[in-house]
């Protein structure tokens, strides 16, 4: 007999796995100081695991690039900074309807809510698991990628300032939600920030998708503001 000290399955989690061949099996963390486990697989294990440097690491010096070549290619000087501001608020509203569509789908198979759970639902069981905090590679490689192929295709040098704007709000969204989670804000802005995102987690998840800003929420009409006695209260106390 198999010396199985795993625990047991959170009432969210899912047992059986999302493919066969990749032998994923979820089980609750409720127990403090353990993550969710997803795969059986050691290595599979290792890469649901992403340092919170690995974001700024990776897309810091593309940002500082794309503004360098887009000035040696003549982008006026006076374009660089609306631009950027430009890409910051285009990434807001995509952080806003990423969470809302994509990350909220559960489906209705079983497939669905699998990878529901795998992308987004294991956050929402076990939030403040700090390896599992910032987008994995994985997924931010290739949506930059794609981003950065239609912004130049549009705009051309133009274009690379506009992206180099959105990947600074898609770090902002990154180090935003690991602070709101890990931090203890001070500041009336992030104090409302984390309050914001704290109803989303342990009060109503269909409202207040944003998490660097509220904006999308406002325009449509997601925003929750009140402050019920819940969970919500003492995390944001803490």
């Amino acid at each position: 007999m198999k010396d199985d000290k795993r625990q047991k399955p959170h009432k969210s989690s899912i047992a059986k796995g999302l493919l066969n061949d990749s032998r994923i099996r979820y089980e609750g963390a409720m127990n403090r100081g353990k993550a969710i486990r997803v795969f059986e697989s050691e290595r599979l294990e290792k890469l649901t695991f992403i340092h919170p440097i690995v974001p700024v690491l990776i897309f810091g010096p593309v940002v500082i690039f794309m503004v360098g070549r887009a000035l040696v290619r003549d982008v006026p000087w006076g374009l660089v900074l609306p631009l950027m501001l430009l890409g910051i608020v285009a990434w807001s509203f995509v952080e806003y309807i990423i969470h809302r569509l994509a990350f909220h789908f559960e489906g209705k198979t079983p497939w669905q809510r699998r990878l529901h759970f795998l992308v987004h639902g294991i956050h929402h069981d076990d939030p403040n698991d700090a390896m599992r905090l910032v987008m994995p590679p994985i997924v931010s490689i290739p949506l930059g990628i794609a981003s950065y192929l239609l912004c130049h295709s549009l705009w051309a040098f133009a274009g690379d300032v506009f992206f180099a704007g959105f990947v600074t709000g898609y770090l902002g969204y990154d180090y935003s939600h690991f602070y709101l989670h890990h931090g203890r804000p001070t500041s009336t802005w992030w104090r409302f920030l984390r309050r914001h995102h704290l109803i989303h987690h342990h009060a109503d998840d269909r409202s207040n998708f944003g998490v660097s800003s509220p904006l999308w929420d406002v325009a449509f009409q997601t925003l929750r503001t009140e402050r019920p006695e819940t969970k919500v209260q003492r995390h944001a106390a803490s």
